[in-house]
């Protein structure tokens, strides 16, 4: 059986990416720097039942190593996101990358989760920087342009934000974004993030529990 990608485990604190993915080559680093996730259990599949149940078409689900192959083999990264458009390349599906990266996730202890719609995947949401009872950090990024600009995002990430303050008990989410990435800037500043700094090419955003806005 094929294991979810996440741990069941507590803490917060936001600095989501939101960005493009290396040139050619994903950068695992520059696209979810520090998150959470490794292992499956009773009471995490309950809880990403619930949030299923509150989400409608949109739902979270745990990834698992073929989910990883099976998005990777559709993702397109997006040249709009890069700072040096000269540092753009396509990226190219390769199988022994997709095993560093899910490597990755697992070393770091991050909770990966597939943003679903429907029976679809439409992109990767992770938890970093997972602190117990403090704080954690936010990533996100769409498979490709068929699942932008249709609110996807927006609610995946209501649904994490929940999952963190309700069922994780950490009150405090970061998240950061590039300066150029307005499509991620204008969903964290919707949600309730608020800008706390600018630096270099990013801007660094947190939400603490009771500050998410629900429309």
């Amino acid at each position: 059986m094929d294991r979810p990608i996440t741990v069941l485990s507590m803490g917060m604190s936001a600095d989501g990416k939101n960005s493009a993915g290396a040139a050619g080559e994903l950068d695992a680093d520059r696209e979810f720097p520090e998150s959470s996730g490794v292992e499956e259990g009773p009471r995490q599949h309950q809880e990403i039942e619930q949030m299923r149940e509150r989400s409608g078409a949109v739902s979270l689900r745990p990834m698992t190593a073929e989910m990883y192959h099976v998005y990777y083999m559709e993702y397109r990264n997006d040249p709009d996101l890069y700072m040096d458009k000269s540092e753009y390349a396509p990226f190219v599906y390769s199988p022994e990358w997709v095993e560093r990266y899910i490597q990755r996730q697992i070393s770091k202890n991050r909770k990966c989760f597939a943003i679903m719609v429907g029976d679809e995947m439409a992109g990767e949401i992770i938890l970093k920087n997972i602190e117990p009872g403090r704080c954690a950090t936010l990533g996100i990024c769409m498979k490709n342009d068929r699942y932008k600009n249709r609110g996807i995002g927006t609610r995946a990430e209501e649904l994490v934000i929940d999952y963190v303050f309700q069922e994780m008990d950490i009150p405090v989410l970061w998240a950061d974004t590039l300066v150029t990435n307005t499509r991620s800037r204008h969903v964290l500043e919707k949600l309730g993030f608020q800008l706390l700094r600018g630096e270099g090419d990013f801007l660094y955003y947190r939400i603490t529990r009771g500050e998410m806005n629900r429309e």
